[in-house]
């Protein structure tokens, strides 16, 4: 499944000045916080992130 979000040019820019990879770094965000609450287990942050194991 792919996402997509909108966001102004100018916001888009600045925030990967400072981050980077924004997809990489949405990604990596959405698995931490869903982790955090209990919505994924360590098998399902393990696959969003790509991760072997």
């Amino acid at each position: 499944m792919a996402l997509s979000i909108e966001m102004p040019d100018d916001v888009r820019s600045a925030l990967e000045q400072r981050w980077g990879d924004l997809s990489r770094r949405l990604t990596e965000d959405l698995a931490i916080d869903g982790y955090r609450q209990g919505l994924l287990s360590l098998s399902q942050v393990r696959r969003l992130l790509g991760l072997k194991g």
